[in-house]
């Protein structure tokens, strides 16, 4: 076999048209996987949640917190059950105070139940009394559910309480305590 003589001018010219054409065909399907499917998967993460109505203000509001209590205990569930709930508090905006809250009622058998759920509030900036709620659907549409109402970083907050024990165990031992305080007997 002859070996080719190609001239070193030749030879530079022939790679500088490999790397023209091959440098875009490199760098064009990288971004188009890229754009397809780590761009989704952002939006799912941050474009599927509810917006806040107005300033987020993640400080705690002792009246609101209070006001939650008072409305969750007071609300019926149509069962006849007396509840004693207590909430963790996770902030608001100029419409919704967000709060995860936990709803016990200490009784015996049939009687006994309870509760723990992530709750939107929608509240009267003036007197911060709460007027309406708002919770999860169950089952496969729970998480779309919380994705509708809840912002991402109110989100993610209810996520990490959810998966806490300690942080459910706490919610627990402030409601019992709270039961006790008003003459409830512990069995």
């Amino acid at each position: 076999m002859k070996k080719c003589n190609m001239s070193k001018g030749f030879r530079a010219f022939l790679i500088v048209c490999l790397v023209l054409v091959l440098t875009p065909v490199l760098l064009y399907f990288p971004y188009k996987y890229l754009k397809k499917y780590v761009s989704s998967t952002i939006k799912y993460f941050s474009g599927t949640h509810a917006k806040f109505e107005g300033r987020y203000d993640s400080g705690f509001n002792k009246t609101l917190s209070e006001n939650i209590d008072k409305y969750t205990e007071a609300e019926e569930l149509g069962d006849g059950r007396k509840y004693t709930c207590v909430n963790k508090y996770y902030g608001r905006d100029s419409k919704y105070v967000y709060a995860y809250v936990m709803c016990n009622t200490f009784g015996k058998g049939r009687d006994a139940g309870g509760y723990g759920v992530p709750v939107r509030f929608e509240y009267d900036k003036d007197t911060l009394e709460i007027k309406s709620h708002m919770w999860p659907k169950d089952g496969s549409l729970h998480d779309s559910s919380l994705r509708e109402m809840f912002p991402y970083s109110v989100y993610i907050r209810y996520v990490k309480t959810s998966y806490d024990g300690e942080g459910i165990n706490e919610l627990d031992r402030q409601c019992q305590e709270k039961y006790v305080s008003k003459g409830g007997v512990l069995e």
